[in-house]
């Protein structure tokens, strides 16, 4: 599992459960389908307490976390981003998940597969959410031009 999106599945889980281990992770995520060791998922709690979007508490020898107002705010603007995204993907006519509405043009879905593979490893900053935003939304104009001309 890439690394980022194992930390927002953590994130997830804990915006979900409220409060929860490593292994309670690890536990949850093989249940779930999803191959998980204490050697990938504490690194990324350790890097998640660090940029401060979880805290934990000692219970004995077990580390308790729970996500912070940051961590909070961090998954919300995910949530939005991804919405948005989806939203002009949408209205570019087909779908990175829906194998039944795709592109005929396999090249084509192929860098747009990448492309979005590659936002989970953006620091969804504001200047980068822009310039995608204003990139897609600039492809969909000229896509609807082109199909304006054929008409």
């Amino acid at each position: 599992m890439k690394p980022a999106v194992l930390k927002l599945m953590i994130l997830q889980y804990l915006k979900e459960k409220g409060l929860g281990t490593g292994y309670d992770f690890i536990k949850f995520a093989r249940e779930k389908g999803f191959s998980s060791s204490p050697g990938s998922v504490y690194p990324h709690l350790h890097e998640l307490e660090k940029a401060g979007m979880v805290v934990h508490i000692d219970e004995g020898r077990k580390k308790v976390y729970r996500l912070t107002e940051e961590g909070i705010r961090y998954l919300e603007e995910l949530e939005r981003t991804r919405a948005e995204l989806m939203e002009l993907y949408r209205r570019l006519g087909f779908s990175p998940v829906q194998e039944n509405k795709i592109c005929p043009d396999r090249r084509l879905m192929e860098i747009l597969r990448k492309s979005f593979s590659k936002f989970s490893r953006i620091d969804w900053n504001k200047p980068y959410r822009e310039k995608v935003y204003r990139i897609i939304d600039e492809l969909y104009r000229e896509i609807e031009r082109w199909k304006d001309e054929g008409d």
